[in-house]
C-alpha cells in the first residue's frame, strides 16, 4: 500500500513537470523579442534645385556635394527578420548652383548651401535574412527644419577674371524654414560577430517649396535681384550615398515563470 502511495506521488510529480516544461515551450514559442539596433550614419547628398519656371529650368543647374551625418535606430516587426521600422535623425546638406550669362555680360555662378535638421521614419524589407550579407530596400518620409547655410553669387568676365562676389547668411528671409519630402531606396546589410554595416543609395525628392515668404513678398535681399523675378516654385531634391555602422542591443530571452 506504501508502495503504491509513493509512486502515485511520483507520478503527479512528472506529471507536474512535464505540464511546466510544454507551458514554458509554448510560452517561448509565443513570445517575440524584436532584434534592435543603434548607430550613426554619414553620407554625401548629391543635391540639385528644381525649378518650376520654364526660364530657370532652363539654365544649367550643376549638382552640389553636401555632407550627411547622424544617428539611427531599427526595431525588427516580425519573427522572419525581414521587416523593420528604424528612425533618424540627421544633419542633411542641401542646395546647388545656377549658371548664366548677366546682362553685363559676366558667368554668373548662384550657390545655395543649405543645411537642414531632419527626421526620418524608414519601412525596411530585408532579402535574404539568414546569410551575413543581406540586401534591402527601403521607403521613408521625412520632415525637418532649415538651421542656417549661405547664399553667394560670384562674376567672372568674358576673359575669367573676377568680377565680384556677394554671399549672405541663410535665414527665414532667404529660404523656407520647414522642410518636407519622402525617399526610397536600397543597399546591404553586412552582418559581422558584434556590429552591423550598411551601405545604402536612395533618391530623396524634395516636395515643399523652398522660397520664402518674404522673397515672394519683394522683402529678403537677395543676391541675384537684378537678374530675374520669383516665379513657380523651387525645390530640392537629392541622390543620397551613405555608410552606417549601428551596435546590436542585447536581446533578453523571456523566461517562464518556473524556471
Amino acid at each position: 500500500m506504501r508502495a503504491r502511495n509513493i509512486i502515485l506521488v511520483l507520478l503527479i510529480i512528472f506529471s507536474t513537470i512535464e505540464i511546466q516544461c510544454q507551458q514554458r515551450d509554448m510560452y517561448r514559442r509565443a513570445a517575440f523579442v524584436p532584434d534592435i539596433n543603434v548607430g550613426i550614419k554619414v553620407g554625401c547628398n548629391v543635391s540639385s534645385l528644381v525649378y518650376s519656371s520654364d526660364d530657370l529650368s532652363a539654365l544649367d543647374n550643376p549638382m552640389a556635394f553636401r555632407p550627411i551625418i547622424g544617428v539611427m535606430g531599427e526595431c525588427g516587426l516580425n519573427r522572419g527578420k525581414n521587416f523593420f521600422i528604424g528612425i533618424e535623425m540627421l544633419s542633411v546638406g542641401r542646395g546647388g548652383k545656377v549658371k548664366y550669362i548677366d546682362r553685363e555680360n559676366c558667368t554668373v555662378t548662384y550657390k545655395i548651401a543649405s543645411n537642414y535638421f531632419d527626421f526620418r521614419l524608414p519601412l525596411t524589407v530585408r532579402f535574404n535574412t539568414k546569410r551575413s550579407v543581406m540586401p534591402y530596400l527601403y521607403v521613408s518620409p521625412e520632415i525637418g527644419f532649415n538651421y542656417g547655410g549661405s547664399i553667394s553669387l560670384d562674376r567672372k568676365d568674358a576673359d575669367g577674371d573676377n568680377a565680384g562676389h556677394l554671399k549672405v547668411a541663410m535665414g527665414k528671409s532667404n529660404m523656407e524654414k520647414n522642410w518636407m519630402s519622402v525617399l526610397g531606396g536600397g543597399g546591404l546589410v553586412i552582418k559581422s560577430k558584434f556590429l552591423q554595416y550598411r551601405v545604402d543609395v536612395c533618391y530623396n525628392m524634395g516636395l515643399k517649396d523652398t522660397y520664402s515668404a518674404m522673397e515672394r513678398a519683394g522683402e529678403s535681399d537677395p543676391v541675384n535681384v537684378s537678374t530675374y523675378t520669383i516665379e513657380g516654385t523651387r525645390k530640392n531634391t537629392g541622390i543620397e550615398v551613405s555608410f552606417g555602422v549601428s551596435v546590436p542591443l542585447i536581446e533578453v530571452k523571456p523566461k517562464c515563470g518556473y524556471w
